[in-house]
């Protein structure tokens, strides 16, 4: 009875985690397309920095689907509050909007992502010296692009 129950549990979880990325398929179209950045790469940046969880919130105060610090998006032009960051569109907005504005910084994708998740002054001042293949936060976005299970689209990232 257990393994069936185990079974049941973990195909309504599969159902639920669906239902979740599907829902934000358009906005990450029409973002991915706005700022020109692989919607591969931002399906795989919301998969591994909150699991398409809207309401992630991070010790570091990073917020929402991809994570987005607040100063980080009024940096990139955002004028909501706080809470309306949560906001799924919005959150994906600015998100993306970073991402576009670290890919004109640096160019090299796993340098983006690496700036993205630990900030473009960190990445300038203690560049990432090892192989990205063992880089604990890019390794994974990485994976789930080169092995992802796409929700919104097929994979075909320019420059890898």
């Amino acid at each position: 009875m257990r393994g069936i129950m185990k079974l049941v549990s973990t195909i309504l979880f599969l159902i639920t985690f669906n239902a979740s990325a599907f829902q934000y398929c358009h906005w990450l179209h029409k973002f991915s397309k706005e700022f020109d950045i692989e919607p591969e790469i931002v399906e795989a940046v919301i998969a591994v920095e909150s699991s398409f969880n809207h309401k992630a919130t991070s010790t570091a105060g990073a917020i929402g689907l991809m994570q987005v610090l607040y100063t980080t998006a009024q940096d990139m032009g955002f004028k909501g509050t706080l809470d309306e960051l949560y906001y799924p569109a919005y959150n994906m907005r600015y998100g993306t909007k970073y991402l576009k504005y670290l890919r004109k910084k640096f160019e090299n994708v796993n340098v983006m992502l690496d700036a993205y998740w630990r900030g473009e002054d960190n990445v300038r001042r203690w560049p990432y010296e090892g192989d990205w293949e063992n880089h604990r936060h890019v390794s994974k976005i990485m994976k789930y692009f080169k092995e992802g299970e796409y929700k919104c689209q097929t994979k075909e990232l320019k420059g890898l």
